[in-house]
């Protein structure tokens, strides 16, 4: 299992055909990916004949967030369903796809301020190496 965490991280959603829109930024948020592969074993043998991959789980958890009131205002008929998620860490860059929250719904205050924990999952993940300048 890798595990990435960051400080910042961005949450986009899609209105329209093509069109994104920001609709968050967060703060503390860990994202996590289990590859499971499998060692396949011929008869009387001691060592694997060959791996094989499994399902792969894209999991994460946001810790605090503010959210844009004035956007959810405009929004109001779209639901939210799946949002884009984009995380920025030191070395890596991950954009996780077609995530969901685990929890039904999000309460949020008047400020826009979310301090509750949330968690998400995610159908598929892509992972770009930050070049230091």
């Amino acid at each position: 299992m890798t595990v990435y965490r960051g400080n910042t991280a961005h949450i986009y959603i899609k209105f329209g055909s093509d069109d994104q829109m920001e609709l968050a930024v967060c703060k503390d948020v860990t994202v996590e990916i289990a590859t499971g592969v499998e060692a396949y074993y011929s008869t009387s043998s001691i060592s694997p004949s060959s791996l094989i991959d499994g399902p792969i789980q894209i999991a994460g958890k946001i810790n605090q967030a503010w959210i844009n009131i004035y956007y959810v205002g405009l929004i109001d008929n779209i639901p939210l369903n799946e949002f884009t998620l984009c995380l920025h860490t030191d070395t890596v860059e991950l954009y996780c796809y077609s995530c969901k929250f685990r929890k039904g719904s999000i309460n949020i205050p008047q400020d826009g301020f979310v301090m509750e924990d949330y968690e998400f999952v995610a159908k598929t993940v892509a992972i770009v190496d930050v070049v230091p300048p």
